[in-house]
């Protein structure tokens, strides 16, 4: 188990208390512990590895035009920093005996989209449960018992953050939505796979449940054998 929500950035590890994941432009794959073996296989006994997380991620051809990724342009959206400390464990003023804690994730990526002139982005994470420390670890009934977890990961997000209007929302098999005055966050979960989105509430960029939603549609192809093809777009 790892501690709680905070600021998220490269790593694999679940939202953490400490301060040392502040964003970096350069931050995106998560190298910790190996995904399951076989080289370049998507899903293996209905797991996503890493393969198939790399798969799922948007390329450039699915953000909006002109918008690139934090590793391309080498720079954070302007308000990223602002956005990630309220993610900290202590934003809402909670102590530490207080904090509830995360179950930790094993693999994942972690970047930023940005728009052109740097004033618009949104910062996201697509990453997989660890398997559970005692009990099953092999195929199928390990999966469900990680997606036991990230369910566990979703509901416990809004205790640690009460400071914030929370609510759910209909994204992936479960979903919660943070919203401060100035950004909206969403966690949600596709079995094992946690989706994880911080963007501004600016009616000229894609919401943060638009971004989810995508990365959501994208993840279900990958373990569906698809090709993803989910897209988002500026608002009309």
């Amino acid at each position: 188990m790892t501690a709680v929500v905070a600021v998220a950035v490269s790593g694999c590890s679940d939202d953490t208390a400490s301060p040392d994941r502040r964003p970096s432009a350069s931050a995106t794959v998560s190298e910790s512990t190996p995904a399951p073996s076989e080289s370049g296989s998507l899903v293996i006994d209905g797991l996503v590895t890493r393969e198939g997380i790399k798969a799922a991620w948007p390329k450039a051809g699915d953000l909006p035009p002109g918008w690139g990724s934090s590793q391309e342009t080498d720079r954070l959206w302007r308000d990223e920093i602002d956005a990630a400390k309220e993610l900290h464990a202590g934003a809402c003023g909670g102590k530490p005996q207080d904090i509830i804690y995360f179950n930790d994730t094993e693999y994942g990526l972690y970047d930023s989209a940005v728009s052109p002139d740097g004033s618009l982005g949104a910062t996201l994470e697509i990453d997989v449960v660890d398997a559970p420390k005692e009990g099953p670890d092999d195929g199928e009934v390990s999966t469900l018992a990680r997606a036991r977890l990230a369910a566990e990961n979703v509901e416990n997000t809004p205790r640690n953050l009460d400071c914030y209007e929370s609510s759910e929302a209909a994204i992936g098999d479960a979903a919660v939505i943070l919203r401060s005055e100035r950004f909206a966050h969403v966690k949600a979960h596709v079995g094992p796979v946690q989706i994880r989105v911080t963007a501004p509430r600016d009616k000229r960029s894609p919401s943060a449940e638009d971004w989810a939603r995508m990365l959501v549609d994208r993840v279900r192809a990958v373990a569906e054998g698809t090709r993803p093809t989910a897209r988002v777009t500026l608002p009309s």
